[in-house]
């Protein structure tokens, strides 16, 4: 919560990843863009470092007909179809064969590679991990 006693000199940087799926115009398909804030001295000329202003970096990733190999669109692909074998091939994790079997059955398997993904890669720095 912001309050008056709120001590902005601890905020930490923050990432944000979006994975989009669905309506993406053929141009942006198989895509990564990096977004973050710059400073521009409007009037005057400041002397503050980065670090201070620089807190937000958005990452989107735009996923398409998976013609890229051997890329982060390849591994995606996989992870949203649930192909472990694929998954195994960029994420050098071994899956058990009572997980391989149960994974056939689940819905939503998709959401649980992926947090266990962040677990292993120790990804819990990104704030926020949307899918769209």
């Amino acid at each position: 919560m912001i309050t008056g006693k709120t001590d902005y000199s601890i905020l930490e940087k923050c990432y944000s990843i979006w994975i989009c799926s669905g309506d993406i115009p053929g141009k942006l398909q198989d895509t990564m863009t990096q977004y973050s804030i710059k400073k521009k001295d409007i009037f005057q000329e400041t002397d503050e470092p980065e670090a201070d202003y620089d807190l937000m970096t958005v990452i989107i990733i735009r996923r398409g007909k998976g013609t890229e190999k051997e890329s982060i669109f390849d591994y995606l692909n996989g992870v949203f179809s649930c192909d472990i074998d694929k998954i195994e091939k960029y994420s050098h994790v071994e899956w058990a064969e009572t997980f391989r079997e149960e994974m056939k059955t689940m819905t939503g398997s998709g959401d649980a590679l992926i947090e266990k993904g962040r677990e292993q890669l120790h990804l819990s720095q990104f704030s926020t991990f949307v899918i769209c």
